[in-house]
C-alpha cells in the first residue's frame, strides 16, 4: 500500500486530507510538527510527503531541505500543501526542494488526481531565468533563520548561567545557615560527652544521659556530612 506522510499541525486539515486519501486506498501517516515529520519520514520511508509550509516549529521550507539531505528520501515527491498564496510562495517551496505545490483549501474532487500525478513523476519547476533570484532569497532567509536561532540560544544560555549562579549562591547560603547552628550543637554535645556530670553523675540514670548524648553527637555528625555534600 502506498504510504503518504502529511506534515500538518492543524487537526481540521489533517482530518480532511486523511479521509480523502484513505478513501483512495492510501495509507496515511501524520506528523504535527516538522521535527516529528523528519523522524517519521526517516523511519517509515513514505512514498510521498505532503508538507504544510506554516508548521509551528521548523517551517516547511527548512523541513523539506533537511529531508532532501537524507539519501533515502532524496528523490521521493514532497508536495507543498499550504494556504500560503503570496507571490513567490510556490517558487520558494520548489527552490527549497518541493516537487510541487497544492493550495489549500484543497479541491476534494481534483485532489486525488493531483496526488496520483505527483506519484507518477510529475514535477513542477521554477523558470530558469528566475531560479537565481529565488535561490538567493531562500539562502538569505535560511541565514536569517539561523542567526535568529543562534541569538535565541545565546539568550537561553545567559538565562541558564544566571540560574546556575543563583543555585550556587543558594547552596552556599544554605550550607552556611545550616552549618552555624550545627557547629554550636556539635560543641554543646561534645561538652556534654566530656563533662564530669556525665562521666560521674550523681543521678541514677547516668547511662541514659550518656546514651542520649552519643545519639545527639552521631546525628549532628551525619547532618554535617549532608551539608558538606551539598
Amino acid at each position: 500500500m502506498t504510504k503518504i506522510l502529511y506534515v500538518e499541525d492543524d487537526p481540521g486539515s489533517q482530518t480532511l486530507v486523511s479521509r480523502v486519501l484513505m478513501a483512495e486506498g492510501y495509507q496515511v501517516l501524520l506528523a504535527d510538527s516538522g521535527l516529528e515529520g523528519i523522524r517519521i519520514a526517516d523511519v517509515e520511508r513514505p512514498d510521498m510527503i505532503l508538507m504544510d509550509i506554516n508548521i509551528s516549529d521548523l517551517d516547511g521550507y527548512e523541513v523539506t531541505t533537511k529531508l532532501r539531505s537524507v539519501k533515502a528520501l532524496k528523490n521521493i515527491p514532497i508536495v507543498a500543501l499550504t494556504a500560503n498564496v503570496l507571490k513567490g510562495d510556490k517558487e520558494r517551496a520548489l527552490i527549497a526542494g518541493c516537487t510541487g505545490y497544492i493550495s489549500k483549501p484543497i479541491d476534494v474532487d481534483a485532489f486525488p488526481e493531483q496526488i496520483k500525478n505527483f506519484l507518477q513523476g510529475h514535477q513542477e519547476t521554477v523558470p530558469s531565468e528566475e531560479q537565481v533570484n529565488y535561490l538567493t532569497e531562500y539562502n538569505r532567509q535560511v541565514v536569517e533563520h539561523l542567526e535568529d536561532k543562534v541569538r535565541k540560544l545565546k539568550e537561553a544560555n545567559q538565562v541558564l548561567q544566571k540560574l546556575e549562579k543563583m543555585k550556587s549562591d543558594f547552596i552556599i547560603l544554605s550550607a552556611h545557615e545550616l552549618r552555624t547552628p550545627l557547629t554550636m550543637a556539635y560543641g554543646y554535645a561534645r561538652i556534654l560527652m566530656t563533662t564530669e556530670i556525665v562521666k560521674n553523675p550523681p543521678l541514677s540514670d547516668d547511662e541514659m544521659v550518656k546514651h542520649l548524648a552519643e545519639k545527639i553527637f552521631s546525628s549532628i555528625n551525619r547532618l554535617n556530612e549532608v551539608v558538606n555534600d551539598i
